[in-house]
């Protein structure tokens, strides 16, 4: 409970970052049973790969980029790898036209 009182103490500065914050994060969401469900909804109920038209998109957008910021995933070396996943990905039925 240590790492807690850690995290507690980094929210009161916005541009704090320390390892046990991502470390936090990752855990919440890379729970196999609730973590990765929850994560994969967030993703898409926060229209990280669509158009944003709305300030209320928008707003939605900047909260899952955030969250992905504090989860350390968005910086450095991190695109290079994202970049690799992305295209294993599979092409789902509704992604191609008739």
């Amino acid at each position: 409970m240590r790492w807690l009182s850690k995290i507690r103490a980094s929210l009161l500065r916005r541009d704090s970052r320390p390892r046990e914050t991502i470390l936090a994060y990752r855990k919440v969401y890379s729970d196999p049973q609730f973590g990765l469900w929850a994560f994969a909804r967030l993703l898409e109920s926060g229209g990280l790969f669509k158009r944003i038209d709305t300030e209320e998109q928008r707003a939605a957008h900047n909260v899952v980029v955030t969250m992905l910021e504090n989860m350390g995933i968005p910086q450095g070396l991190n695109y290079d790898e994202l970049a690799r996943l992305v295209f294993n990905l599979t092409i789902p039925p509704e992604a191609v036209d008739g």
